[in-house]
């Protein structure tokens, strides 16, 4: 996967349950894209389109989280390291999922 659709992305509610938008990743674009929308007004839609809206958001934390890792693991030896490592493994997972396939996800040599 090449990108995503930029944040930040809402989430509204209409008549027919809630959509979530972004910006258009186009220049001189001002209208907003379509990034999902559900069809019903169950109980759990609310949360489930904040948590879409939030995606950006925390694929961005995510990132920082695992460089930080990263450099930390770099720099310290010891009983925090399997700590440190279990938290990467994790991120790396999570973000992996949210950017692409298997593989995609930052690995420590992208570590700058």
């Amino acid at each position: 996967m090449s990108g995503h659709t930029p944040g930040p992305w809402t989430a509204t509610r209409n008549q027919h349950g809630w959509t979530i938008t972004g910006p258009s990743p186009r220049p001189n674009d001002s209208h907003r894209w379509l990034i999902a929308k559900t069809e019903s007004d169950e109980p759990d839609d609310a949360a489930d389109a904040a948590m879409i809206a939030a995606a950006p958001d925390l694929l961005q934390v995510a990132e920082g989280a695992w460089h930080l890792c990263q450099s930390l693991l770099s720099y310290r030896q010891g009983a925090t390291d399997d700590l440190i490592r279990a938290i990467a493994h994790g991120l790396e997972a999570a973000i992996g999922k949210a950017t692409g396939p298997p593989g995609h996800a930052p690995t420590r040599d992208d570590v700058s």
